[in-house]
């Protein structure tokens, strides 16, 4: 809060440390009461060219958990990555069936066009004896 010092506005600095002795996350906040400055400045038209500090709202989160929701999320994504390692396997297995599948109709139908080329040669034979 601010405080009035002989008709100036004194402010106040209330510092916070997010993390314990870590000098580089200490914070500094600078908050500035309304009534206090709209006494100095005597009027409502400034407030319109002050943008409010929106830091001042959020929820402060301590390091244990930060690492909790780290640990959490890294369970997550091995999780999901050997989900879609199986999901994978399934999928390659299934290809390769099929493909194998494939193979044994195109050795089928191999087979089956050589016994019909062998057929077609066959009953040419017999015409060009029939027609000597």
């Amino acid at each position: 809060m601010n405080k009035r010092d002989n008709g100036r506005v004194v402010l106040r600095i209330k510092s916070t440390k997010s993390a314990p002795r870590s000098s580089s996350n200490l914070e500094k906040r600078i908050r500035v009461a309304a009534q206090d400055l709209d006494d100095v400045v005597g009027h409502d038209g400034l407030w319109a060219f002050i943008v409010p500090w929106r830091g001042s709202t959020k929820k402060l989160v301590s390091e244990d958990e930060k690492d909790q929701r780290i640990r959490e999320l890294t369970i997550e994504l091995y999780n999901e990555r050997q989900r879609y390692k199986r999901r994978c396997a399934a999928y390659q297995e299934q290809l390769q069936t099929l493909l194998k599948i494939i193979e044994d109709h195109t050795d089928h139908l191999s087979i089956s066009v050589e016994e019909a080329v062998q057929r077609v040669k066959e009953l040419d034979y017999e015409r060009l004896e029939d027609s000597d």
